[in-house]
């Protein structure tokens, strides 16, 4: 099992609302297309913090056994809420900045385009019809509401949305 799950990523920037001095990349070692450990990466909230190797750092699960082999890697990789893999490129990125990766840290990055209205990314083949349709909701202001990328709506803003 621990050769098919050698990578995740979390791709680059921060999301929006997170201010870059919050983050930091740790590395883990699970690939779902099996192989050799990558230095891909997933991006780490709240530095500083005294680390916690039975909990996960994104939706907060508690866990002893994260203490053993890849444990914690997995439930990255397989349940946590708040990750998801990006279709694309198959990377484990956090839900958050699904749209920041895909716009701009993807392999596939160049295929999409940000709508001027909702704000989300949408693939080129895609845009003309998105924007010319102008029946996406129109994005608020990030102090006010973050918008899931997966199902499109608008949720609390800050990270306590996200939880």
């Amino acid at each position: 099992m621990e050769a098919g799950f050698n990578e995740v990523d979390g791709g680059g920037s921060p999301t929006k609302g997170i201010s870059p001095s919050k983050t930091e990349t740790i590395s883990t070692n699970i690939n779902p297309k099996g192989g050799k450990p990558s230095s891909k990466s997933i991006k780490k909230r709240n530095p500083g913090t005294k680390k916690n190797d039975e909990m996960c750092q994104f939706c907060g699960k508690i866990d002893k056994t994260y203490l053993q082999n890849d444990n914690l890697d997995m439930h990255y990789w397989k349940e946590c809420p708040m990750l998801t893999e990006c279709t694309h490129c198959k990377q484990v990125i956090e839900i958050a900045g699904l749209n920041e990766h895909l716009l701009r840290e993807c392999d596939s990055a160049k295929s999409f385009k940000q709508c001027p209205r909702c704000k989300e990314s949408v693939h080129s083949n895609d845009y003309e019809t998105h924007v010319g349709a102008k029946e996406c909701p129109i994005a608020k202001p990030s102090k006010a509401a973050n918008r899931c990328p997966l199902c499109h709506k608008d949720i609390e803003s800050g990270e306590k949305g996200w939880k």
